[in-house]
């Protein structure tokens, strides 16, 4: 299953080496996995930021695998 993961890099609640982490683990176990990570420069842990991830989530979830 493809999977979208995006950070904003001023969360000051989550880590944003969570995602980073998380991303590297999935790409290192399933090397053919389609999974994307995109930090997202000064986005906090807040609605403004995952609102603002809506259009390319959408956009991700689009392509043609």
């Amino acid at each position: 299953m493809p999977l979208y993961l995006s950070h904003g890099t001023a969360d000051d609640i989550v880590p944003k080496s969570q995602s980073r982490l998380f991303f590297e683990a999935i790409k290192q176990q399933q090397s053919s996995a389609v999974v994307e990570y995109y930090p997202v420069a000064g986005a906090g842990h807040d609605y403004s930021y995952w609102g603002s991830q809506l259009e390319a989530v959408f956009k991700f979830i689009d392509q043609p695998r």
